[in-house]
């Protein structure tokens, strides 16, 4: 099997594809080709920072504004669970 080979089933592998080639034997390889560990690692990585995204996180500047300059408790809808003072109810010290 050559290092062509592994790494197109490594790719394979790391897609969640079904691979024929039993993991051992990409390991074994992985372990006894330096320049098949570099590769290796570089795949996992580049596969984390793909799939590894930061999720969406709602702008609630203008509403915590708003509600601070009319002294009220509460921020956002009852459906996100958030509050001014860290959800303690109160509202935030004159």
């Amino acid at each position: 099997m050559t290092c062509e080979d592994v790494r197109e089933a490594r790719s394979a592998r790391l897609d969640g594809e079904e691979v024929s080639v039993a993991s051992a034997t990409l390991d074994a390889h992985a372990g006894g080709c330096p320049a098949g560990r570099v590769s290796l690692a570089r795949a996992e990585h580049v596969t984390r920072l793909v799939r590894v995204q930061p999720g969406a996180v709602p702008d609630l500047t203008a509403p915590v504004l708003a509600a601070v300059a009319a002294g009220t408790e509460s921020v956002v809808s009852s459906r996100s669970g958030l509050g001014v003072a860290g959800g303690s109810g109160r509202a935030w010290p004159a």
